[in-house]
Order: C-alpha cells, then structure tokens, then sequence
C-alpha cells in the first residue's frame, strides 16, 4: 500500500513544518550508525556498487569554511542545502556551526573512481590502497558501502565478519574520508 506524506507549509515557525519531522527522525535515528556501528537496515547499491547516501559534516570553522577535495570533502551541493537547514533545526544542532561539507562516497563520477570505491570495499587495511585506474598505489579516502548479505556481497564480507547475522553491513570511512576532530556527521539514505 503506497501512502502520500504531505508537509505542513503553512505555519513557517511550526516544528512540523515542510519536511522537517522527517529529517530530524532520519537524523536522529543515522547519526548513530555513523560510529563503525553495524548497520541493521539493508541499502540498495545500484550497478555501480554506490548507495543512494548523503553525508554531511558539520562543525566550527575559525575561518572560511573549507571543504577540501584532498580530505574527500566538497562543498554542500544546492540540491542538499535542505539537508544543511534540517542539521541546523534539529534539537542536537550546535549553534555555533558554520562549516557543512559533504564527503565524497567513494567512486563517485565527479570526485571519486572506481579504484577508490573497489580500495574501500575491499581491501581490509585500515588505510586503502587503490590497484587499478589512473591512480593506483594511492590511498583511497571518502566512504562506501559494505554488505555481507547481498549476493554476490557488496564488498570484502571480512569488513563486516564481527558484526551480527542479522546485521552485516556498514557505511565504511577510508584515508582523509573519516570525521575531522570536534565534527559532527549526518546521513540520509534513499532505500526501503
């Protein structure tokens, strides 16, 4: 059964206005899995072996906020900016965030490749290492997904063998990839 979720746009200053309910829950509920913890719900890699996951750092900047590429970081997108607004409402937001940066999913076609993402999912060193493409022998930094369930399995199932049965899946960080100091991570996935 297919069911319509309508937002409450009418009153701005409402804490059920537009999305906001949603994100908060999907925030609050994430944020934890973001520790290394195993992660009970199961995620759809598409062909490319990425899931449909945004990540988002946030943090205080004494300066201009600087996303960079050499940390796996780029600046929050536009079409994400509503995922920064739900970060910034939420009842754990610290007020004195002024810097958001996505991290780049490992083998993602702008800032990532393929190398990267087979280095993350693979390779069970706590520092990648990529084996093919135009960057070999450097280290794979940014994130991805592993999955022991899926069949074939999404990734090394060695990564995730100390997990539960039941949950054999994790959002892996690599090189630079993983939280700056005094940073605090969100993610949002698309998925069943």
């Amino acid at each position: 059964m297919s069911r319509t979720v309508r937002a409450q746009l009418t009153n701005a200053g409402a804490d059920d206005f537009g999305y906001r309910p949603a994100v908060g829950a999907i925030i609050d509920r994430l944020k934890v899995a973001l520790k290394g913890k195993c992660l009970p719900r199961q995620l759809n890699p598409d062909k490319n072996g990425q899931v449909q996951c945004l990540i988002i750092e946030a943090r205080v900047s004494s300066g201009a906020c600087d996303c960079p590429a050499d940390k796996a970081r780029r600046p929050v997108s536009d079409d994400h900016q509503p995922a920064v607004k739900g970060i910034k409402e939420t009842k754990t937001a610290n007020p004195n965030w002024n810097c958001f940066c996505e991290i780049v999913q490992c083998g993602d076609p702008v800032d990532s490749s393929q190398g990267e993402l087979q280095a993350c999912q693979n390779d069970l060193s706590t520092t990648p290492v990529i084996m093919s493409g135009p960057d070999v022998g450097m280290a794979a930094n940014g994130w991805c997904y592993v999955d022991a369930t899926t069949s074939p399995a999404t990734g090394n199932p060695d990564i995730v063998k100390d997990c539960p049965a039941t949950e054999k899946r994790i959002v892996r960080f690599v090189g630079t990839g993983g939280p700056q100091g005094g940073s605090t991570l969100f993610i949002t996935c698309a998925g069943e």
